[in-house]
């Protein structure tokens, strides 16, 4: 659940202090007048140019240092989602930008257009807190909805009349009064401050400005060297995998799992998965992967198209379902195909059926990694989750795939538990349907889908993983631990999905999540773990929380963005350029010695037993 008070948020908590602290020392020392702008005459006949720089240090009322102070610690979310640098470094570019720009437009725009009657700016620190507003309007998705009504219940048969709210609306609201608290200067201050933080985070602005961060230590954050040893293996890495590192046969994002000595190994996510004929360039790979001591493979059933996708060639691939119920076997044989290569080399694979983020959220287009069949006929993941229909439509397609005969073993690969380790229930369920997850899954979709997958698997040994339901772990955002997956009898494997910046961010989780899937018969994997390279905390520290079990993911057979690209037409194609976005490490990549962390993870006692798996 979300913590009380400034926990994990010492950025916010720092913020929201100094702001009030500032405003009530500028009132006792009867200083305010010093804090806002009036054109004329502190610009132009004063030249006062510093309070350009000063005018967002307080507020001049205590009205505002209430509505201020509410709406900082209330985002105080998006520090914990983002690391305290990152939060850090945005506050500040922010502060930058806002401070010449309120100014510069209503000294040159909007008070000469209004005859010199537009010429105050107030203090405080709004425009920062509009900035901050944008991106937790971005990132932070509602729970619930309400409405009030204009009138008396209408006739089922009549349209709603009123207005319909949401629980972010107590976030919003004392923000708007902020915004209109000294009209018309305040709500300038507030359109500016949305407009930085929206350019921001669309990228807008130049790269360099987005990718700045501040020094580590400002935020307490101490950086570890690397040791020379480090440097050596990774010139070793460079030369022995230049044939891996520019294969094109490896399309996808792939990482690892960190998996414990007798209970947990290092696995390694092949994600999208989908040039699968090069059969050769494939073995290379899986060959190296095996020589870190990889376990574990995690596949996906998707499609894919002709062209580069994560520094690799992929090729066309059609999507297993076109049409509800018509199944096309393609991508089957293609990963067929890779299982009895993971099989030679001893390691295991997790097989994803379907993937979530395929499902539009209620209101758009398109879900998060495009629309497949399903978002297109029920429209909405939150329509997918509740129909009876859609419910025995994916029914249907998990026992196909569950049943569909091995090529390469000569049965189903149900029954293939000496090369499968588990069936995903879904790629993060629910990710789209927030309401959902808050409501405990009102609908019974994931407990009720891994019965029937449970029904068709029988006693074969291949387990049943629940897929990171919700999508990444965070604070405010905890729901791979479902309570009604905890209690649901056929599923096998709690898996745990999350993007850090702080190795801390992942203490607050690890070993609770696997103690609690422990105490209800459970075991439990960290199935997708991703670190960008803006990260506070490099791979390796964020590695050493895991005392139990973790992953990394997006091990690419390609140039990651931190390499120098070589001849290879798709080296660093299909891959973003944003730091906080920059998951992918190449074989080659200094940013982790992943041999050494496979190692520690190996000559560790883990919390569970994986003896059954391994």
């Amino acid at each position: 659940m979300l913590s009380s008070g400034f926990a994990g948020a010492p950025v916010s908590r720092s913020l929201t202090y100094g702001i009030v602290a500032a405003s009530i020392l500028a009132s006792i020392t009867d200083v305010k007048h010093y804090f806002y702008i009036q054109v004329d005459p502190h610009l132009w006949r004063y030249h006062q140019l510093w309070r350009i720089f000063t005018y967002q240090l307080c507020y001049t009322n205590s009205t505002e240092v209430l509505f201020a102070a509410m709406t900082l610690y209330n985002m105080r979310v998006i520090e914990r989602l983002w690391g305290s640098r990152k939060y850090a470094s945005f506050i500040l570019l922010c502060y930058c930008l806002t401070a010449i720009l309120p100014p510069l437009l209503l000294a040159f725009v909007l008070r000469p257009l209004s005859f010199n009657h537009l010429n105050y700016l107030p203090a405080g620190s709004t425009p920062i807190i509009f900035a901050m507003l944008a991106q937790y309007h971005a990132v932070i998705p509602h729970i619930y909805k309400y409405r009030i009504a204009a009138s008396a219940a209408p006739p089922a048969n009549e349209p709603f009349v009123g207005l319909t709210f949401s629980d972010k609306s107590y976030v919003y609201l004392p923000a708007v009064q902020l915004s209109l608290s000294q009209f018309p200067g305040s709500l300038l201050c507030a359109f500016v401050g949305w407009a930085v933080g929206y350019s921001w985070r669309n990228e807008v602005l130049p790269g360099a400005m987005t990718r700045w961060r501040i020094p580590g230590w400002v935020v307490g954050i101490q950086t570890k060297k690397r040791e020379e040893e480090f440097e050596v293996l990774r010139r070793r890495l460079e030369t022995e995998n230049t044939n891996a590192a520019a294969a094109t046969g490896s399309d996808g994002r792939l990482g690892g799992l960190l998996i414990r000595h007798s209970t947990y190994r290092y696995a390694v996510q092949f994600r999208n998965h989908r040039n699968l004929t090069l059969r050769e360039e494939q073995a290379s790979y899986i060959k190296t992967l095996k020589s870190y001591g990889t376990k574990v493979i995690r596949l996906w059933v998707a499609n894919s198209y002709d062209g580069c996708t994560k520094s690799s060639t992929t090729h066309s691939i059609p999507p297993y379902e076109t049409d509800i119920g018509t199944y096309d076997d393609s991508v089957l044989k293609a990963l067929d195909s890779v299982l009895s290569q993971l099989h030679s080399a001893g390691i295991k694979a997790i097989i994803a059926p379907h993937d979530a983020n395929l499902l539009p959220p209620s209101g758009s287009d398109s879900g998060y990694n495009g629309i497949d069949i399903y978002g297109k006929t029920y429209q909405s993941s939150d329509n997918f989750y509740s129909s009876e229909d859609a419910k025995l439509a994916y029914d249907k397609r998990i026992a196909s795939i569950l049943n569909y005969k091995s090529p390469s073993f000569g049965k189903a690969w149900k029954d293939l538990s000496e090369v499968i380790l588990a069936f995903d229930i879904q790629n993060e369920p629910m990710i789209a349907s927030e309401g959902k997850l808050a409501a405990n899954d009102p609908d019974d979709w994931i407990c009720g889908r891994a019965d029937k997958m449970k029904k068709v698997i029988g006693t074969s040994g291949v387990k049943i993983a629940t897929g990171g339901i919700g999508g990444s772990e965070y604070w405010g955002h905890e729901y791979n631990n479902l309570d009604k997956a905890l209690k649901c009898s056929a599923i096998d494997i709690i898996s745990v999905h999350g993007y850090m910046t702080e190795a801390s961010q992942w203490a607050a989780y690890v070993p609770k999540l696997s103690d609690q899937a422990a105490s209800n018969n459970k075991s439990l994997m960290i199935e997708e773990w991703g670190v960008g390279t803006d990260a506070s905390d490099d791979i390796e520290k964020q590695a050493a929380v895991f005392t139990d079990a973790g992953l990394y993911w997006q091990i690419i057979s390609g140039k990651s963005i931190d390499q120098e690209c070589d001849s290879s037409a798709c080296c660093h194609q299909g891959m973003s350029s944003q730091a906080n976005e920059a998951y992918e490490v190449g074989f080659g990549s200094s940013r982790a010695d992943f041999k050494m962390l496979m190692g520690n993870a190996d000559s560790a006692t883990g919390r569970q037993d994986w003896g059954f798996v391994f």
